[in-house]
């Protein structure tokens, strides 16, 4: 009887670590698409020199491309609790879920941009969202003061 209870033992201790080894590799998956995401749109915020209409339609094209998750009622909920003095989110509607900031400066402007690492599971998916940021460089002249 105790062979039999050792071995359950051992079984529930590998498969928690089987759990706990996919669970890693998932997050890793999604915080690695979330970069990717982050980084293409502020290299194409940077191409267009800001962000204007051909830049979003070119995030949106991209994010297609990327399979990343669309905005289902087309608003943003984008967090403007932890932004610094002089930011403000730009993109209130968008098809995809991510946002950008505009913020000035006394040298100019620059964009943060922010995507989402998300988990499709069924009942607490959308509760599991965390952000990664990033900003682009300083666009020098374009609001500085004079």
């Amino acid at each position: 009887m105790r062979q039999a209870l050792g071995n359950a033992f051992i079984m529930n201790i590998v498969i928690t670590i089987v759990i706990v080894i996919i669970l890693m590799v998932i997050s890793s998956l999604s915080y690695s698409k979330a970069f990717k995401v982050k980084n293409m749109i502020i290299s194409t915020i940077e191409e267009n020199n800001g962000f204007n209409n051909k830049a979003e339609s070119q995030i949106d094209a991209n994010l297609a491309k990327m399979g990343y998750r669309i905005n289902k009622n087309g608003i943003q909920n984008c967090d403007t609790s932890d932004l610094p003095r002089g930011c403000s989110a730009i993109n209130n509607s968008a098809s995809y879920h991510y946002c950008i900031y505009e913020c000035e400066t006394s040298k100019g402007n620059y964009y943060r941009a922010t995507s989402y690492m998300y988990f499709d599971i069924p009942v607490i998916g959308d509760k599991l969202e965390f952000p990664v940021h990033g900003e682009t460089k300083t666009f020098y002249g374009a609001g500085a003061f004079n």
